[in-house]
């Protein structure tokens, strides 16, 4: 039974690529190895380090990677695309193939566009208004 993945901000925490199999490096731990047959999805909250080569062992494999903020909002999701498998290119064809779609895409985006841009300002916000006190 493949299971999820967590991987949370700590420091000195690296995500590396060893041939079929991701790799845990943090300070002053042991190394871990994670084989890929045994990951079904990936959950990542914060900032890591993590090697471009991990996020492609990931998709090539069919594994999404959720990244999340720290406090457990999604930021963005990584899915898997192959256009060598039918059944996914299909499905994530249809999706552009009507000016209807591609416009609910564009207003998707900028409503999560605006949401973060809020959330920043409220963030920054509270900050100023906390050195005037």
């Amino acid at each position: 039974m493949k299971r999820t993945l967590y991987i949370s901000e700590t420091k000195g925490i690296e995500v590396l690529r060893d041939g079929p199999s991701i790799v845990i490096k943090q300070q002053a731990n042991a190394l871990r190895r994670i084989p890929i047959r045994l990951i079904g999805r990936v959950a990542i909250f914060g900032n890591v380090k993590l090697q471009t080569e991990v996020i492609n062992l990931l998709t090539e494999n069919h594994i999404p990677i959720t990244f999340m903020n720290m406090k457990g909002h999604e930021v963005a999701v990584t899915i898997p695309y192959n256009h060598h498998q039918l059944r996914h290119y299909e499905e994530q064809k249809i999706f552009f193939e009507t000016e209807k779609n591609i416009e609910r895409f564009k207003i998707w985006i900028t409503s999560k566009r605006r949401k973060l841009q809020l959330h920043t300002i409220r963030r920054l916000s509270k900050k100023t208004t906390n050195e005037f006190i």
